[in-house]
């Protein structure tokens, strides 16, 4: 992601993280197995606005994964 500033990460379509600056991360989250969803929108849109950008993560049981949104200057 190309120098977007701060943004809204969504989980599963719940607000994780709001106004996350482009050096910031979220704390780790513990999810359940199976088929998650992973969104960043511009700060304040819409839950139903198409995301920046998204992911479907697929956690087996027991294992763990980490995602990353990198947002650099240029």
């Amino acid at each position: 992601m190309v120098g977007i500033g701060p943004v809204d990460v969504y989980l599963d379509g719940q607000l994780i993280a709001y106004g996350l600056a482009p050096k910031a991360a979220t704390s780790y989250l513990f999810v359940s197995a199976g088929r998650h969803e992973l969104a960043v929108r511009a700060v304040n849109a819409a839950a139903l606005t198409p995301p920046i950008a998204d992911v479907l993560i697929n956690v087996p049981a027991n294992e763990s994964q980490t995602a990353i949104a990198y947002q650099k200057v240029f």
